[in-house]
């Protein structure tokens, strides 16, 4: 082992000395008290599974299975309402000695013995039920730089435990001194322009006072004294300013390197939670994760936390097929689904979520998308497949024929799509039907400081991150090209589309420049498309401290945050996808797609043995401005289907003479029915029951468990 890893080795283990003896004493301290009850149960098993955890870090395994065995037998405990009984108390006491034991002699062995390690196929059985394998990850290389400790020249480690919102407020508060950092050097420059004036005014003196030698002398004295207070403010300015920066830099170096955390230390539970939710599915699925050694910001990793939670349970719930379809397809099981980060060229961290189960059809994202009323059918079919895989990052749009806690609601993209924009990240989907499917999320490795290419519009400055920043660059008035969809301009090797940044943003002007004829245009990447904007001056790159938005201002559009500059004035900081977003709604509503659907009454049909049930979903359908009619089993709800005009039908599905699914099916066997959205509502909560619903061709499945009038609402105002 090199000096630099054993030094964080050295760091680790005296962090987990430390943890370990706090938890040890609770630990002695709850079977010592006087209450043994179901409370002090439950608060040992939380300890003997943090100890466990912690153990698993640093690799002392003997440690880890101790507690795993501990915490099986507490964890029958559980739930019965029982407490510590004698006999109980005593192994607990004994397992205590024994993990004391077993700290001491892992620490006299010396952090070459307790090196993290992968984890093992299975661990040690619990109650005689064997523990699930953790989910495969490479081993970290170092533990969290927040855990670690400084050394003294002894070697001793002096480690204090400091909460985290706290340390986060500390180095908040040391940011703030980059406005002062670099507003020192503008104070310079501003010295140097009044000296200057004054050796200027001192010449001109001079030679105006050739006839009153007295009074030349006199104020030729007097500015003389001033120039030479002048320059020695300069030069007091010129130090002061280099060891405020000197200062600044050496404090923001320590807060980075507390701050930024191997990204294994927040993402590590995700693959876990990920098997778990296949095996809830009845899914075979391996979840690897790979690259978790890299180090970022622990700010934007627990901001991307998240996301990525919500990108792998979408691919095990949407993406991986049932282990029957996957043989079928001649897929092997495990399906796999993989986490990987990387660190891009650019100095961007990269996190890719895959997996090799169905892909998407982006004939059926179109199809969605026409139900959700983004489009015309019309306009969607001119769509190429990269661009209709991007509409499912619009809210209220979802290809899952299934509504359930988990899926089917059309938001989580959109949320993560938002999440990582707000980072001043960006996302993009690839996927290949009957494939898989890849999602893509790039972000920067820290969001305190970044530079921003300052533009002005209307007078107003304004700030655009420069990682969205494709090209600037200057044209004729005779360069920008009038079609049936805007302006364009050429550009490198195609046509760039153009649109004034006043006319986004919506401000009005005095229009004084709009007979120059030269014109400033940037243009800026966002949602895989590329966008001119038309801006009165480009005034340059400049480096900013990021000041995200704050409540109600939580999601302001077309604006991220503000950025403050040297001089301490803030910047407002534009958010690029919002500007290329604002700008395809106006050029596809020129291009064909409606505006807001005019509203109509529309009809429902509901279906359900239950003459209860059938009056409480009328009246709250009615309620919502939809007619409704009314049928007590799949036989009636065809005679409806084929007399009266029904735009979506909510059936229950165990019912006499014609049940749900077959009347799903039957209705998708009718050509002149077969687009018609069928939403089942249902007691019936297996598995068998969701796929057989699917494979009817229900557009949603609710469970009566997860009723709620609001959700069924919005599920059918999704659909219709």
């Amino acid at each position: 082992m090199d000096d630099r890893k054993k030094r964080l080795r050295e760091r680790l283990l005296a962090t987990f000395r430390l943890e370990a003896g706090e938890h040890l004493q609770t630990w002695r301290r709850l079977l010592a008290g006087p209450e043994h009850g179901p409370e002090a149960a439950e608060h040992l098993f939380r300890t003997v599974h943090t100890l466990k955890g912690a153990s698993r870090s640093v690799g002392l395994a003997d440690i880890e299975q101790l507690c795993q065995q501990v915490e099986g037998r507490l964890s029958a405990l559980r739930g019965t309402g029982d407490g510590l009984d004698a006999d109980l108390l005593t192994a607990l006491e004994d397992a205590a000695a024994r993990v004391s034991d077993l700290l001491a002699q892992a620490l006299e062995a010396g952090p070459g013995n307790a090196e993290p390690k992968p984890q093992e196929a299975a661990g040690p059985a619990a109650n005689g039920k064997p523990v699930p394998a953790p989910a495969e990850r490479e081993a970290p290389e170092e533990k969290s730089r927040s855990e670690r400790g400084a050394a003294d020249p002894q070697g001793d480690q002096r480690i204090v435990r400091v909460l985290a919102d706290e340390l986060d407020g500390l180095l908040h508060a040391t940011e703030e001194f980059l406005p002062l950092v670099a507003g020192g050097a503008e104070r310079v420059a501003q010295i140097r322009t009044h000296a200057q004036a004054l050796s200027a005014c001192r010449r001109l003196v001079a030679h105006a006072a050739l006839g009153s030698t007295e009074i030349g002398a006199r104020l030729d004295e007097q500015l003389a004294e001033l120039e030479r207070q002048a320059g020695k403010m300069r030069r007091d300015a010129i130090s002061q300013s280099r060891a405020l920066a000197q200062a600044y830099a050496q404090v923001a170096e320590q807060g980075h390197r507390i701050r930024v955390v191997p990204a294994w230390t927040v993402i590590e539970q995700i693959p876990r939670a990920a098997e778990e939710l296949a095996r809830s599915l009845g899914k075979t699925v391996s979840v690897r994760a790979a690259g978790l050694d890299i180090e970022m910001d622990r700010r934007i990793l627990e901001a991307l936390k998240d996301p990525l939670l919500h990108a792998v349970r979408n691919a095990v719930d949407h993406g991986i097929e049932t282990d029957e379809r996957r043989l079928e397809a001649g897929k092997g099981l495990p399906a796999k689904v993989t986490i990987a980060f990387r660190r891009t060229d650019d100095g961007r961290i990269e996190a890719r979520v895959e997996d090799d189960g169905a892909g998407i059809d982006p004939e059926a994202v179109r199809k969605a998308a026409a139900r959700a009323r983004l489009a015309s059918a019309e306009r969607l079919e001119l769509l190429d497949p990269d661009q209709a895989l991007q509409l499912v990052f619009r809210s209220g749009l979802s290809t899952s024929p299934v509504v359930s806690q988990i899926s089917g609601h059309g938001l989580g993209l959109a949320i993560l799509r938002d999440r990582v924009e707000d980072l001043k990240g960006d996302v993009h989907l690839e996927s290949e039907f009957g494939r898989g499917t890849r999602l893509t999320i790039a972000v920067p490795a820290s969001i305190a400081i970044f530079r921003v290419l300052q533009v002005q519009v209307q007078g107003r400055s304004f700030g655009l991150p420069a990682e969205g920043v494709a090209g600037a660059f200057r044209t004729g008035v005779e360069g920008l090209r009038q079609t049936g969809d805007g302006l364009s301009v050429q550009w490198g090797e195609g046509s760039l589309p153009v649109v004034p940044l006043a006319e986004v943003l919506g401000l009005q002007g005095d229009g004084k420049d709009s007979d120059h004829p030269v014109r400033q245009i940037v243009a800026i990447t966002a949602a895989d498309r590329r966008l001119g904007l038309l801006v009165d001056a480009v005034e340059g790159e400049t480096e900013v401290l990021f000041k995200p938005l704050r409540p109600p201002l939580r999601r302001l559009r077309h604006i991220s945050g503000a950025g403050m500059r040297g001089a301490g004035d803030l910047l407002p900081v534009l958010r690029p996808s919002d500007l290329v977003r604002s700008w395809l709604a106006g050029d596809l509503s020129r291009s064909g797609l409606p505006g807001p659907v005019a509203p109509r009454r529309l009809a429902a049909l509901v279906v359900d043995d239950s003459a209860t049930t059938r009056v409480m979903e009328q009246h709250l359908l009615e309620a919502a401005g939809y007619d409704v009619h009314l049928a007590a089993d799949g036989v009636e709800a065809l005679e409806v289907l084929r007399s009266r005009k029904i735009d979506f039908v909510i059936s229950d599905i165990d019912m006499p003479r014609l049940d749900g699914f077959e009347l799903t099916r039957r209705i998708r066997a009718e050509p002149q029915l077969a687009d018609l959205p069928v939403i089942l509502v249902t007691a019936l909560e297996g598995r068998a029951d969701r796929e057989a619903g699917m494979q009817a061709g229900a557009n949603a499945y609710v469970t009566k468990s997860d009723f709620d009038q609001t959700r069924l609402l919005d599920i059918v105002g999704r659909l219709v």
